[in-house]
């Protein structure tokens, strides 16, 4: 046998290494640490390739060439086929098909472009270790990796795969752990992973960056799930800069999707790597509902990181708000009028049997008719309307708006539904305007 020999890295050499190097017989993969594992090896394969060299057991030195140990990355020929995960061997043998290909050809750079040394390695606990020599494996914190079994079992430079399984599943044990151990932030981008544990690298694709210079990644925070409505309550944000550079003019910034309510924070300098926890006083919608609080960060004057082309990931929180109170809503002068728009869906959504089944979260009234001719039954509710406090309603009234063009006439018929607290009501029809 001729020695060395030559593989294919895309098609042999990576689905051969993925399998042992992620244990994918003891930990169930997630796509996204199978990605980020992909890029590290291949980037080792290439740094080690042009500037390392080994002696066989015979004394032969071996130039710009890497065996198939531990020394650098485990090799098996048969890996992909026979080291197979036991709970979903084909789906996790296409998911490292799936994590090759779509990456292919990245690399992690810096400085000059070179491919990076991505040192890896089984698991860290808490911080990964500083390698001086090379500002990409400086020291960066790891909270997430602090339980289960957590233990720094290599160099503890560049990727934990255990800590890229954690944070691709929300959870501090990478087997998946339980509601005990589940982590208030999961990373669903590869990239997050990547540039986390290797600081200010690039990640380069075939046809240049894959990923921006401005970058961020949420490690924690303490946004409940439930907040009361207009009522300003302190968080703690845990941030990472994980740009190409450091930070002297950013700004955490947060908005609650679908409405003007947001703010901003100025973030002390951060270089490249280091983290902080920042204290954020939010304040949430006035109205009740299930709302999503959006995270992202930008430099001062510019644009938020997602928005970049390409973009980067902002992170989004789910909040239920309940016992809205009415202060925030404005008190109107006498004699004017207070417009509170349908913000959110009523379980009386529009229904009709046959062609015709609206979706019950639905928040318009359906005019006309059915494809099968029937009439059409709409309807939908007020709730919780924030009344301002001593305001005296002299009338209270629904406008539609028409969104289409109607060729022949639609005949309306309002009803009304009893509530717990009925007032007098009466219906009238306005001039359309």
């Amino acid at each position: 046998m001729n020695n060395p020999i030559y593989i294919d890295v895309e098609n042999a050499y990576l689905p051969n290494v993925l399998p042992r190097e992620m244990d994918v017989q003891n930990n169930d993969p997630t796509l996204p640490a199978l990605q980020a594992q992909a890029v590290a090896a291949r980037t080792y394969a290439t740094w080690t390739a042009l500037n390392k060299s080994y002696d066989d057991p015979f004394g032969f030195g071996y130039i710009n060439q890497i065996n198939n140990s531990t020394d650098y990355q485990v090799y098996y020929p048969d890996a992909y086929d026979h080291f197979v995960n036991p709970n979903d061997p084909e789906g996790v043998k296409q998911m490292i098909s799936t994590a090759i290909s779509s990456t292919f050809g990245e690399h992690l750079t810096f400085g000059d472009g070179s491919a990076i040394d991505a040192e890896f390695g089984g698991d860290i606990a808490i911080q990964s270790v500083d390698e001086p020599s090379k500002d990409y494996l400086n020291t960066i914190q790891d909270p997430i990796s602090t339980i289960c079994g957590a233990v720094t079992n290599y160099s503890g430079w560049g990727m934990s795969q255990k800590g890229a399984l954690r944070w691709s599943k929300g959870n501090q044990c990478a087997t998946g752990g339980d509601a005990n151990t589940a982590w208030p932030v999961t990373w669903t981008d590869y990239r997050q992973i990547l540039a986390h544990y290797y600081i200010g690298i690039d990640i380069m694709g075939p046809s240049g960056k894959v990923a921006p210079d401005d970058r961020w990644n949420l490690l924690k925070h303490n946004v409940p799930s439930q907040m009361t409505g207009g009522i300003a309550q302190s968080v703690e944000i845990w941030l990472q800069n994980t740009s190409a550079t450091e930070w002297n003019d950013a700004r955490l910034v947060y908005q609650w999707v679908g409405t003007n309510n947001g703010g901003e924070v100025s973030l002390p300098v951060m270089p490249a790597g280091k983290d902080e926890k920042i204290t954020v006083d939010i304040i949430p919608p006035a109205s009740n509902g299930i709302y999503t609080l959006r995270l992202d960060v930008k430099r001062a004057n510019g644009a938020w990181f997602s928005e970049q082309t390409p973009p980067w990931p902002d992170a989004e929180i789910p909040v239920a708000i309940t016992g809205a109170s009415a202060t925030p809503t404005p008190i109107s002068p006498p004699g004017q009028t207070i417009s509170i728009p349908i913000s959110l869906g009523s379980d009386d959504g529009g229904t009709n049997p046959g062609d015709c089944v609206f979706s019950n979260t639905d928040n318009e009234v359906y005019l006309g008719a059915c494809f099968n001719g029937g009439d059409i039954t709409s309807g939908f509710r007020f709730q919780n309307v924030p009344i301002p406090p001593n305001a005296n309603i002299e009338n209270a009234y629904i406008r539609f708006t028409v969104d289409g063009q109607y060729t022949a006439p639609i005949h309306v018929q309002i009803d009304a539904e009893a509530s717990g607290n009925p007032l007098t009501y009466s219906a009238s029809c306005s001039p359309r305007t």
